[in-house]
Parts: structure tokens; C-alpha cells; sequence
């Protein structure tokens, strides 16, 4: 899931939806984990694999709805905008 979950950030370059369906799992899933680390009941060979996705996560982080931070879409953005 760990796999799934990286590829699904380097392809879509956000964090998955809790509204769409098809991406649901993957969200409850990355929610379910991040609560196991807070909590301390995460095993600590899997606690640097998900340093690293949460890490990746932030990266990925919305500010809104339309804006990222990522430097790859907001250029997109910016292409979009000049065109109008």
C-alpha cells in the first residue's frame, strides 16, 4: 500500500480525495497510518517509510481549491491563466 500510495503522489501530484471513490481507500488508508504514528502504536521499522509519505504529503499539501504548492502545477496554473 506504501508503493501505491507514493505512485499515486508522483502521478497525480496531490494528496488523495476523500470525496472521490476510487481514491478513498487510499485516503483512509494514509489517515488510519498517520493516527498509528501520533499515537505511538506504529512499529518503528515502518516509522521512517512513513516519515517520508507524510513528508511527501506536505509537499503536496492544497492551499485552496485550485492552487498547490507544488512547482510543476502551479506553473500549469500560471500557463492556464495566460491563456485567458
Amino acid at each position: 500500500m506504501w508503493t501505491t500510495m507514493m505512485n499515486f503522489f508522483e502521478e497525480n501530484k496531490r494528496r488523495p480525495s476523500k470525496h472521490k471513490p476510487e481514491e478513498r481507500d487510499l485516503h483512509n488508508w494514509f489517515k488510519y497510518n498517520l493516527k498509528r504514528m501520533h499515537g505511538g502504536k506504529m512499529p518503528a521499522s515502518r516509522m521512517k517509510r512513513m516519515e517520508m509519505m507524510v513528508a511527501e504529503g506536505e509537499r503536496l499539501k492544497r492551499i485552496n481549491q485550485f492552487l498547490y504548492k507544488h512547482e510543476e502545477t502551479q506553473e500549469l496554473f500560471d500557463a492556464q491563466l495566460d491563456q485567458l
